[in-house]
C-alpha cells in the first residue's frame, strides 16, 4: 500500500465511510469523578469548578441542569445517557468539551445549538 501523498489526485474504487481524525483519535477515557450510579438528576451548577476531566453520567439520569459542570477547565469529555435532558451553558467557561453519547439524543442537540462542545457518536446504552 503507497502512502497518501498532500497534493496528489486520487480515485477510490470502493465503498468507504470517513471518520473525523478527532472522532477516531479520542477514545473516552476513564472517568476521574465518580457519581452515583442512582443519580437521576443534577441540580445548577452542582459541579461547577470542579477539576474532573472525565465524567460519566449514570445511565439513570435524567436532567443536567444549567451551568452544572460550568467554569471546569480541565473538564475535556463527558458521557450523557440517551435520553439525559441538558439546561442552558452547562459548559460554559470550559475551554473543550468532548461530549460522547447516542446520535439523536438531547445531549448531541444541545452540542450542535449551543457549542461549549463538541458531539462524538458513542451509542453505548
Amino acid at each position: 500500500m503507497q502512502p497518501v501523498v498532500a497534493g496528489i489526485a486520487y480515485s477510490v474504487y470502493a465503498d468507504i465511510t470517513p471518520v473525523p481524525l478527532w472522532q477516531a483519535s479520542t477514545p473516552f477515557g476513564t472517568p476521574d469523578f465518580e457519581l452515583p450510579n442512582d443519580l437521576n438528576a443534577i441540580q445548577a451548577e452542582a459541579f461547577a469548578g470542579i477539576a474532573a476531566t472525565v465524567v460519566e453520567i449514570p445511565a439513570g439520569c435524567a436532567s443536567i441542569g444549567d451551568r452544572a459542570f460550568s467554569n471546569c477547565p480541565n473538564l475535556t469529555q463527558i458521557r450523557i445517557p440517551a435520553r439525559c435532558t441538558l439546561g442552558e451553558d452547562v459548559f460554559d467557561g470550559c475551554p473543550h468539551v468532548y461530549v460522547y453519547g447516542v446520535t439523536g439524543s438531547p445531549a448531541e442537540i444541545f452540542c450542535r445549538q449551543f457549542g461549549h462542545c463538541e458531539f462524538v457518536e458513542d451509542n453505548f446504552d
